[in-house]
């Protein structure tokens, strides 16, 4: 079962609703988790079993659990988000402040908002 997530930050951007993981039917060949294109300056949804990651606009995508789209906020962050895949990769999303893409501050923060399958 995959999880229901939001990304709000403090300058106003927002990103609703984005269907993380997979589902029962899914699980094995969707691994749905958002990514950073820096030239759309968008949050992308993307399959992580899909590689690269090329965002619409031709750019090759950052996903946001590279630690260089993050800044912790405490010493252990709490989990916001945790899915294993292919075997040993696990996706992950904490606490931290991420890097924007609209102001470019790590004031990016996820929220969980329930399950979907």
């Amino acid at each position: 079962m995959g999880s229901l997530v939001y990304g709000e930050c403090k300058c106003g951007y927002k990103k609703e609703r984005m269907c993380l993981g997979g589902g029962m039917d899914s699980f094995e060949t969707v691994a749905n988790f958002p990514y950073y294109c820096k030239t759309c300056e968008e949050v992308v949804m993307h399959n992580t079993f899909m590689k690269p990651a090329i965002c619409s606009c031709g750019q090759l995508m950052v996903r946001y659990d590279d630690p260089t789209l993050s800044k912790p906020k405490s010493e252990v962050p709490s989990e916001v988000f945790n899915w294993n895949f292919g075997g040993s990769e696990k996706l992950v999303l904490t606490e931290n402040g991420y890097l924007c893409p609209k102001c470019k501050e790590y004031t990016l923060e996820w929220c969980p908002g329930g399950c979907w399958d």
